[in-house]
């Protein structure tokens, strides 16, 4: 995965997001697949600051928001779960069956009754 992500570094960042064009393949940004594999791994730190990569890399990407929010949760970092789980709420065009979306918000829901 460091090489992958390395690899992808040398890269152009992407100009939008994979698959807006037919013609595109669709892909998982590496940063956001190694950030993943480090959080199953109970990992949260790394796993953090892959997904800050990936958000440089990809602004506002609704799975790399989602990664970032469950790392800052497993670290106990109240404040930048918050701030995540709230971006992913926030992210224009994102549908109700997006993964992570009710997780967030049941989140944030706790969040505000237990200040």
């Amino acid at each position: 995965m460091k090489k992958a992500t390395a690899i992808e570094e040398s890269m152009v960042l992407p100009s939008g997001p994979p698959g807006e064009s037919d013609t595109d393949a669709p892909m998982k940004p590496s940063h956001e697949l190694f950030g993943e594999i480090l959080l199953g791994l109970n990992r949260p730190q790394e796993a953090a600051a892959l997904f800050d990569v990936a958000l440089l890399r990809m602004w506002n990407r609704p799975r790399s928001l989602l990664g970032a929010a469950r790392a800052a949760h497993q670290r106990d970092d109240s404040v930048n779960a918050r701030r995540f789980y709230e971006a992913l709420v926030r992210t224009p065009g994102v549908g109700p069956d997006l993964p992570g979306l009710a997780e967030a918000k049941e989140y944030l829901k706790r969040a505000s009754e237990n200040p």
